[in-house]
């Protein structure tokens, strides 16, 4: 039984330079670049390979800096990495006739007199001339410009050395592609824009550049069909440039130009390649295929050689993120060391989008022990944390002493991680908060175990067996609004907890025997079953369901979607029933299970593994596709997908459609062991994933290292 779960992209189009501000308005910052071999060696055309690393240093701190690297044609990308490999930030490749240009947006130098390396392994081909040019810039950018560019001081050379059966070798230029001005061109993917004049049409068969997976740039031998494109009929730039801008909701575009020898508009939000249209002298905008096992965004780790877990991560409307966990003595968050007060601690801590620490916090109790178990985040951007504590914790002006040997507590923190209040429930025995959920007025709801009675505010609960769940409703001050307990005459937990728009409740975890919720009786059918509730804003059931079998079943995490539809996750072994459909594994597996808004079941799906494996979070998009992470040992099986775990056991991350199909799967495991403990989706479809590892855990391009103990993970994937 588990008791606590511990850029902007910016490209210039068709343009051969980029323009600089005065120095003043510009940091201190300096591009270096070295090639392995060296130009008096140089490589084999063919397959010769060839190290590029471009080391920026800053001595000024700045924020939002690119990097552009410029490869000559005849040079193919094959694995791209930099150092430090955290935070993670995913190149992007931009292909056309003259060039491969590699990007990284949003480069963050918080501190000053720092620096980062970013390596690029490339290929000659056959056809590649003598001597090739390799060049870099950084430069920052904006919505409609770009500033405070600073080349490469020096370009560097790279010399082609030719086998003796190749010196005959006849090397044709690549013909111009045919250009179909009559193919009609329509809206693709929401969220996925392409603006085009009349002018530039789709053209066939070239060889496109994807994002970068694990660094290496992977071939599509397929061009967009014309229903990728889209038709806009706009005739001036500022016409251009707001239609870029308004980007049907979707964050701002990666490119965008207007072309003035064409008089065409180009934008893009989304995953997107540029080529080069040489009947026109112009670039194309062409949306790429989506790598339907979610692409790596960012990806971050914090190692400080002591043992820390993140146990819970949320998401807000501007792509910033939220996660808490626990550490013991101190923890290191990127220029922020956290040091403990007691044995173990709660951190809190807040992300922006490209990955760059905000603030954190810790909290924890002299001598003692207190942890975070699960955080919200409300539409003003305040953190809403619970868990437990043992021992006098303070949390900012307030001092929460506990009532028996280990308390509730609940704080509140503003945008910018100051707190607001702090509360904390509990007289007898150890109750925890295991989950909580903030509605849109700044009320948040709370749930976990306690042992016979425990106050809260004027409502005193009373345990009916030896352990029952509680569900507590605070205003956005703090003060309860009322408080409720759920339970049988033996053990029962809650362990999720979540709130629709209309501040109606859904409870989520698991109880050993029958159980009343309001007028209705869940009778026990194992040992232990899975129960969903759900509340209306007052704290009256609406309605209770629970399903069982022969073995333990236990619901770890719920969530609900637009249309009042709960999932939940969470793993069963033996038989499970739900509904009409019966589940059988011989070891934990991960279930899903969707209810429809009057709590009867829609569908249920089980991933089962060699080992064991476990749902513990959940999400859903405004297209209600779900998202679990959890842990598995061994092979799991979800649909056409087999994931393999390390030397120990693997965190999962899964995405199903409104069915229940998977659409994708994946782990990155640790090399040792790792857990997914949290997961949540931003509007824009971005995926949100925390838990903790142990040894090396690959994200893309990038390797987290956590050697001899467990240490948090972040891992942001797009749409």
């Amino acid at each position: 039984m588990r008791i606590f779960k511990i850029v902007s992209l910016f490209v210039l189009l068709g343009l051969s330079c980029i323009p600089s501000l005065a120095a003043e308005e510009c940091a201190n910052i300096r591009l270096t670049a070295k090639v392995r071999p060296t130009a008096k060696r140089g490589i084999l055309a063919g397959n010769g390979h060839a190290k590029l690393t471009v080391i920026l240093r800053n001595k000024d701190a700045v924020e939002g800096l690119n990097i552009k690297i410029s490869l000559p044609s005849s040079l193919s990308v094959v694995r791209t990495t930099t150092r430090p490999r955290t935070p993670y930030v995913l190149p992007y490749a931009v292909e056309n006739l003259e060039e491969t240009a590699i990007y990284w947006s949003d480069i963050d130098f918080a501190r000053r007199n720092r620096r980062k390396l970013f390596h690029v392994k490339v290929q000659a081909d056959d056809c590649a001339p003598k001597q090739l040019e390799i060049n870099a810039l950084a430069y920052l950018a904006n919505a409609t410009t770009t500033h405070c560019t600073v080349p490469l001081s020096k370009p560097e050379v790279l010399n082609i050395r030719y086998a003796e059966s190749k010196r005959t070798t006849t090397c044709v230029p690549t013909p111009a592609p045919s250009i179909n001005l009559a193919e009609p061109f329509v809206p693709f993917g929401l969220g996925q824009r392409c603006a085009e004049a009349s002018r530039l049409a789709p053209f066939g068969d070239r060889r496109l550049q994807e994002h970068l997976e694990r660094g290496r740039l992977q071939d599509n031998t397929r061009v967009i069909s014309a229903r990728a494109r889209h038709l806009q009929g706009i005739d001036t730039p500022q016409q251009c440039y707001e239609y870029c801008s308004l980007n049907g909701g979707a964050p701002a575009p990666f490119f965008f130009n207007w072309n003035t020898v064409a008089s065409e508009c180009l934008c893009c939000a989304g995953e997107c390649t540029l080529i080069r249209d040489p009947a026109f002298d112009a670039f194309k905008v062409i949306v790429a295929h989506k790598n339907i096992s979610g692409n790596p965004l960012l990806a971050e780790s914090f190692y400080d050689g002591q043992e820390s877990g993140a146990t819970s991560i949320c998401a807000d409307d501007s792509g910033n993120s939220y996660i808490t966990g626990y550490f013991f003595q101190k923890f290191s968050v990127g220029d922020v060391t956290l040091k403990g007060k007691g044995y173990a601690d709660i951190f809190v801590y807040k992300i922006n989008p490209r990955g760059g620490i905000m603030w954190a916090r810790s909290f924890g109790a002299k001598n003692s022990a207190a942890g975070g178990s699960s955080i919200a985040v409300d539409t003003s951007g305040n953190s809403y944390v619970t868990g437990f504590f043992q021992g006098v914790m303070i949390v900012g002006v307030t001092i929460l002493t506990p009532g028996s040997e280990q308390n509730v507590f609940v704080f509140k923190l503003d945008s910018g991680g100051q707190v607001v209040w702090a509360k904390n429930f509990g007289t007898i025995g150890i109750p925890y908060g295991q989950s909580i959920a903030v509605d849109l007025s700044g009320n948040s709801y709370t749930t976990g175990p306690f042992e016979e009675t425990m106050p809260v505010g004027n409502t005193t609960l009373t345990a009916v067996g030896l352990q029952d769940f509680f569900v507590i409703k605070l205003d956005s001050t703090g003060s309860p609004v009322w408080a409720k307990s759920f339970g049988s005459n033996l053990d029962d937990m809650g362990l999720g907890i979540t709130v629709d728009a209309s501040d109606n409740s859904f409870i989520t975890g698991f109880f050993s025997g029958n159980m009343s919720v309001g007028n209705t009786t869940l009778p026990i059918i194992g040992s232990q079953d899975i129960y969903m509730i759900k509340l209306n804003s007052t704290g009256e059931p609406v309605w209770a369901q629970n399903f069982g079998g022969t073995g333990e079943p236990q619901g770890n995490s719920i969530v609900v979607d637009a249309s009042g539809n709960s999932y939940t996750t969470g793993f069963f072994y033996g038989l499970l029933n739900v509904g009409d459909i019966r589940f059988l594994s011989f070891s934990n597996a991960i279930f899903l299970i969707k209810l429809d808004s009057t709590g009867n079941p829609v569908w249920a799906k089980n991933f089962t593994s060699v080992g064991t494996a476990e749902g513990n979070g959940i999400a859903v998009d405004a297209f209600e596709n779900s998202y679990i992470t959890g842990e598995f040992n061994g092979n799991l099986s979800v649909g056409s997908f087999s994931l393999t775990a390390p030397e120990r056991q693997a965190m999962c991350l899964l995405k199903l459609d409104p069915t229940g199909n998977p659409i994708w799967a994946q782990n990155y495991g640790g090399s040792v062991s790792s857990s997914g403990t949290g997961i949540d989706v931003d509007s824009s479809g971005n995926v949100y994933n925390a838990g903790s590892f142990e040894g090396d855990m690959e994200v893309g391009s990038a390797t987290l290292t956590s050697p001899g103990v467990k240490s948090p993970y972040i891992i942001k994937l797009g749409p």
